[in-house]
This record gives structure tokens, sequence and C-alpha cells, in this order.
């Protein structure tokens, strides 16, 4: 389900209350944080993230729908570069905190509990400080972002919101070792059924990554087939060398069979599922989400799109 929605890299809209002017405020310090990106992109397998990308209707594949559905070649924003522009804003925000210190970063962090449940039916609360709204100028595609992370024990928290004015949401959550090796990621699309290009139904897709140094696993599936390469429902697990996926996808057309799949991990090239057996990675840790549980959720998931983040320290309240 690629509505379009991204997110937004530059705060400092005319109608952000986080524009002050830093020059009398009190000197800060970094932030500190991980960056979310590099994790996920740098653990993915080599053929996802190199090569020549796929021209708009060459996923012929599985593993070349799930190289498109990483990496779109339609012009949307795809799962791991909505990460990188997570990046970008919160790097934004490190330098405002480096000209003058938040008053959010020194107060206890506490508990973020989405209003409902993943796609595979777990809870993935989080530790949150500093919070910050944007609202976008009148005719813009975006309604509006919120971004809230916090530092809890070693651990890095962050949620991030982006409601479009079709009644479109993107949802992205992340848990990650302050050492920024390693990550776990939920995103979250809802598509309205009044957005225009919904078909008057509302749809949503679940992704769920999980990556250590050398390998990821994801698990994904939405509400219909038709929405894109994943919604049928597949997992896959990875290192270096070997890609495992197991469930169907829709490469050009309806999904397909349900079934088990063995590549290179540089060249995509179909190998025999041994292979993969062979190197251990045939055996999943994320729960399998499929289009029946993604349908179930429904509910959940306009709950938790139609929550807004609130409660947090304000980020544009800088100390005196």
């Amino acid at each position: 389900m690629r509505n379009g929605l991204i997110a937004i890299a530059a705060l400092c809209l005319p109608l952000a209350a986080g524009c002050e002017k830093d020059d009398d405020k009190k000197s800060g310090k970094a932030l500190g944080v991980p960056l979310v990106e590099p994790p996920v992109k740098n653990n993915l397998p080599t053929g996802f993230t190199g090569g020549a990308a796929l021209a708009p209707g060459d996923a012929t594949s599985v593993f070349a729908a799930l190289k498109d559905y990483i990496y779109p070649t339609n012009g949307f924003v795809g799962p791991v570069d909505r990460l990188r522009k997570i990046d970008e804003r919160m790097a934004e925000l490190n330098k405002r905190a480096e000209g003058s210190e938040r008053t959010c970063t020194g107060e206890a962090a506490k508990t973020f509990t989405p209003a409902g449940a993943m796609g595979d039916g777990s809870t993935f609360a989080l530790q949150l400080q500093c919070q910050e709204n944007v609202s976008a100028p009148a005719g813009e595609s975006i309604k509006e972002a919120q971004v809230a992370f916090g530092i809890d024990a070693d651990t890095f928290n962050l949620v991030e919101r982006t409601a479009s004015n079709t009644g479109g949401v993107i949802m992205v959550l992340v848990k990650e070792p302050m050492a920024g090796t390693s990550a776990e990621t939920w995103e979250l699309r809802y598509r309205s059924a009044t957005d225009p290009n919904a078909g008057g139904k509302d749809g949503i897709t679940w992704l769920h990554i999980k990556s250590s140094e050398g390998s990821v696993e994801l698990a994904t599936a939405g509400n219909a087939s038709t929405e894109g390469a994943t919604s049928c429902g597949v997992q896959m697990r990875s290192n270096k060398d070997l890609i495992y996926v197991a469930g169907s996808l829709a490469a050009n057309g309806p999904c397909s069979d349900p079934g088990t799949y063995c590549a290179d991990a540089k060249t995509l090239t179909a190998v025999d599922v041994a292979q993969c057996q062979a190197a251990g990675i045939t055996t999943f840790s994320l729960t399998a989400i499929t289009p029946a549980m993604a349908t179930a959720s429904l509910e959940s998931a306009k709950a938790l799109a139609a929550k807004t983040i609130e409660g947090y320290g304000d980020f544009n309240s800088a100390k005196e």
C-alpha cells in the first residue's frame, strides 16, 4: 500500500512552534542518539541495496518484488528511506539541542503504549521523553507530523506519526540499542477509505523488521493483495550471503501460492532451499503476519493511526 506519505525532514515550517530563536538560550549539548537507518540498510541483502534499480513493473520474482517494496521504483518513499528521513529529522533536532539545552531531555522517560496491537497481535511499548509537533502549511499533502523520542537505560526509543489530508497515516516505531548496530522497527501504513485512491476500503500494511550485525529479518502483510507486493503475507531472513523467503507475494499480479525460496544475497538469483537450510536461516524469530491477521487487526490499526502523540516534554522548551 503505497500512499506516498513522507516524513517531514525540515521541521521549521512557517507554522511550526519549534522555530524559536536560540540566540538568548543556554548553550546545549548533543542528543547523542544513534542513527536508525544504518542498522537496517547495512544488514539488508547486498542485492537490495546495490546494483541496478528495478524498472517499474520488473518485479518478476519474489526477491525482486521484495527489493521493489524495500526500495520502490515508482517515486514513493520506501520503508528504509523513511528511516533515513527520520535520521535527517533527528539531525535537525540535534542541531537545535546543541544551540540550547532542551528541558525534556533531562526528564524521566515515560511509557508510550500504542492505542492498538501490532499486526501480529503483540504490543510494542516505548519509553519517551521529548516530542515535537509540526503542522504543515495549507495546501500541503501532509496535514501534520509528530516525532517523539527517549533514551531509557541503553535503548533509544522513537515513534513518528505522519498524517495526510486525505486521512492516511504512516507510523514508525523504533527500539535501538545506543550502540547503533542493531534495531527493531514497526511500520504501519493506513489508508482511509475516504482517500480518493482507496477504492472505498480502509487499507493497512504492517512491516516488522529486526536487524543485527550481519543479518536482518522481516515479516509483512496487508489486508488487500492488490495494494503491494508484500500484502499477501511474507517473511524474510537474510545473512550477507543468502536470502530465505517464506510465504506468498504478488509480483506482477495476484498473490502467488505460498512457498519457500532461497537466493544469492548479491545477485538475487534463486538457489536450492537446501543452501539456506544449511546456513541456518530458515527459522524465524519474528511472528508471521498473514492477510487474515492484517484484516483482523484493522480496528486496532485505525485506533493506533488515529492516536496523536501526547504527554511528553515539548522539545521546543529550552532551558533558560
